[in-house]
């Protein structure tokens, strides 16, 4: 019984998942915005919130391994890397591996907002944790900063200067 009751939760755990990412294409396609900015903010913002949270998962487990300050930076270069990817579809509607002008861009772009959230981060650990002015845990503090970076520098620069 125990092994038709599993076979049977993961059965509505794929159908479960396949619905709602049918649900998220459907959402997706029906965003027809006249303001491409807002369309274009409202994808990246979706796609960076995915982005995002791998790399949460991934520095949460990380910091386990390597120290606070390793494993924030070995997950913002995933997050980068899906970025990349993401935004190209997004601004451009293609992945083009071959404009080399348009990668040197994104890479110049990222280098700045990933030391910017790097460089938020270690302020945090080395001023304000230190001196036990906020002890919150680290995957609340990344998102904070992420969500900061996000809307101040990461989609202005890529918005108007990586894929114009």
């Amino acid at each position: 019984m125990s092994k038709n009751l599993n076979t049977y939760r993961t059965q509505k755990s794929k159908k479960s998942k396949k619905g709602q990412i049918k649900n998220l294409k459907k959402l997706i396609s029906n965003i027809n915005l006249k303001n491409k900015t807002v369309k274009q903010l409202i994808l990246v913002s979706l796609s960076t919130c995915f982005s995002s949270s791998i790399y949460l998962l991934t520095s949460k487990i990380l910091d386990n391994y390597f120290s606070d300050v390793t494993a924030n930076g070995l997950g913002l270069i995933l997050d980068k890397t899906l970025d990349f990817l993401f935004q190209s579809k997004i601004f451009l509607k293609h992945i083009n591996l071959e404009r080399y002008d348009l990668i040197i861009k994104f890479f110049i772009a990222k280098v700045i907002t990933t030391l910017a959230s790097q460089l938020l981060f270690v302020i945090y650990i080395k001023y304000f944790r230190e001196y036990k002015k906020f002890d919150l845990d680290n995957t609340i503090v990344r998102a904070i900063i992420a969500s900061f970076v996000f809307f101040f520098i990461s989609f202005p620069l890529s918005k108007n200067f990586v894929f114009t």
